[in-house]
């Protein structure tokens, strides 16, 4: 299924649930109001493969690609540059969560897990006890606690 597919069948899900958490149907009419648009590599992503996507409380969307990692303000990307941070040896991003103290979670290809918040960046792995193998997901559970899981 390709990206802007499966991203359309995303927002109808999300809107079906939406209208079914209210207790009412939306009618066929609303969904024609309905607008998409689709942004790939020719937009400015470094990979059409998105493994995370996060709002965070400033209104940017933070866009985690098997390419690196994007903030958009709604007209352009502008990549973060994966490969400078401590410890991290590729910008392959596995898996990404924005948790409820608006930090960015990263998992990374080769184990490494990142926290991005507005006072620095700080990167787990092996010194940590994190394996040398792709992150599969993050989580983030009550009181605040990060999981990361490995396949």
């Amino acid at each position: 299924m390709g990206y802007a597919r499966a991203t359309r069948c995303r927002l109808l899900a999300l809107g079906l649930l939406s209208a079914l958490s209210t207790g009412s149907a939306m009618p066929l009419a609303d969904q024609q109001n309905w607008i998409h648009r689709a942004w790939q590599t020719e937009e400015g992503l470094p990979d059409n493969s998105v493994t995370g996507v996060a709002q965070s409380a400033d209104g940017y969307i933070w866009v985690a690609t098997r390419g690196g990692l994007l903030r958009f303000n709604g007209v352009h990307f502008k990549p973060l540059p994966i490969p400078e941070l401590p410890g991290v040896s590729n910008r392959v991003i596995r898996a990404m969560i924005r948790d409820s103290r608006d930090r960015l979670w990263l998992g990374m290809e080769r184990g490494q897990v990142v926290c991005l918040d507005p006072e620095g960046v700080r990167t787990l792995g092996g010194n940590e006890g994190l394996p040398d193998i792709p992150v599969r997901a993050l989580a983030e559970g009550s009181g605040g606690v990060v999981w990361v899981a490995y396949p």
